[in-house]
């Protein structure tokens, strides 16, 4: 059964707001598709449970700190990395929208 918690479903719709509100201000839009399942299973190979994060700008309101570190948690079925903050934040990332880079990858076997 797939994790779910409706801080982050809160954190994603609340994202997903801000993006159509700079739409309507005439900013261009990312891509808004959810990924297919091939996709998802891409960014799941990429970022495997165990990889250390770290932030560089997350456009959120109880976003953490550029600089701060965080570990994967899964990668839910939406392609959105489900994280634990070392600020102590679960709040996830989503690959094309944050920006962040990776700083050590844990290779599963």
């Amino acid at each position: 059964m797939p994790f779910f918690s409706f801080g982050l479903a809160k954190s994603y719709i609340i994202k997903m707001q801000k993006l159509l509100e700079e739409k309507k201000k005439g900013s261009k839009m990312p891509n808004m598709r959810f990924p297919s399942r091939e996709q998802v299973a891409a960014i799941r190979e990429r970022y495997p449970e165990g990889t250390k994060i770290e932030l560089i700008e997350m456009d959120e309101e109880k976003n953490p700190p550029p600089g701060t570190i965080g570990t994967v948690i899964a990668v839910d079925d939406s392609g959105q990395l489900m994280m634990r903050w070392e600020t102590g934040s679960t709040l996830s990332l989503i690959p094309g929208v944050d920006s962040f880079k990776v700083v050590e990858y844990r290779h599963v076997l």
